[in-house]
């Protein structure tokens, strides 16, 4: 159901699963598999892409009133990390700032994601800068808060 459409009564997937009133995560909760990590996103509106990248320990949620905000200007895709939120990671997955990139890493080049600006917070800093480095013109501007950029190896 279109999240614009959609009645305010009716609970989103996020919504239901961790018990949030009606309204409160009101995005479609779409989910790709790369490398056998099932990553939740949210992909919201059209326009330049605008992809969020949350720290550690949130999830996609960080960035819901961005996206109410922007969507109807930006293609706001936010992700949930391996292990956060919706996403689940495969069996011994490390939960590294190395491990995420390059699930992250996939997860652009998977949806295609080109000429991004990188919107992240804490862990999602290093995180996409890394991603960025392993995949060529998908991020191209960066916007971090509360982060730092060094290597996460």
């Amino acid at each position: 159901m279109n999240t614009a459409t959609r009645p305010r009564s009716v609970r989103t997937h996020a919504e239901s699963k961790f018990g949030l009133g009606p309204g409160a995560f009101a995005f479609e909760s779409r989910f790709v598999t790369v490398n056998g990590a099932k990553l939740h996103y949210v992909d919201e509106g059209s326009g330049p892409a605008l992809f969020m990248l949350h720290g550690n320990p949130t999830w996609a949620f960080l960035y819901r009133e961005i996206i109410e905000d922007l969507r109807r200007d930006f293609r706001c895709i936010a992700v949930d990390m391996a292990g956060f939120g919706l996403s689940e990671a495969p069996e011994q997955f490390s939960y590294r700032p190395d491990a995420q990139a390059e699930l992250i890493a996939l997860f652009l080049q998977t949806l295609d994601i080109r000429n991004a600006t990188l919107i992240a917070h804490d862990w999602g800093g290093p995180v996409g800068l890394a991603a960025m480095v392993e995949t060529d013109a998908r991020i191209t501007r960066i916007c971090l808060g509360n982060s730092w950029a060094w290597p996460v190896n």
